[in-house]
């Protein structure tokens, strides 16, 4: 894989999609309609921490019970990983807006960092080399 590429899942079922929406309404549509398109997706970005795994619709609710994020980071919901100790988070809230980093262990509510302002932004960041699902 290049270090511009991205690859693209294929489209989250709509199902999961609705489910993942009613338990946590206050996410960004955005990150809901780019599921619809991509339940998720892998690669390089533009911005730092230069890599990420964003998970598929069905796998959101399940991984941050596992890296227990409403234990260590209540008000959070991780969406992906940077695959190298980080996790990518959005508060529940939906306030302040934005995706945030904080590390996988040592997490903790003082280590957020602000990735991108908005999903968008952070799809942006993913330039112009997309890739579908092979």
């Amino acid at each position: 894989m290049s270090p511009t590429a991205f690859t693209l899942a294929e489209p989250a079922p709509e199902e999961a999609v609705s489910d993942l929406r009613d338990r946590f309404p206050n996410l960004p549509e955005e990150y809901f309609t780019f599921l619809l398109a991509s339940n998720g997706g892998e690669g390089f970005l533009g911005i730092s921490p230069g890599y990420a795994v964003l998970w598929g619709a069905h796998e959101v609710a399940q991984f941050s019970s596992e890296y227990e994020v409403q234990i260590y980071l209540p008000g959070f919901i991780a969406v992906g990983t940077s695959g190298g100790g980080d996790l990518f988070v959005f508060p529940l809230s939906g306030s302040p807006a934005g995706i945030f980093a904080v590390p996988a262990i040592g997490m903790a509510p003082d280590v957020v960092d602000l990735v991108a302002p908005s999903f968008p932004a952070l799809v942006a960041a993913f330039g112009g080399n997309w890739k579908p699902h092979v």
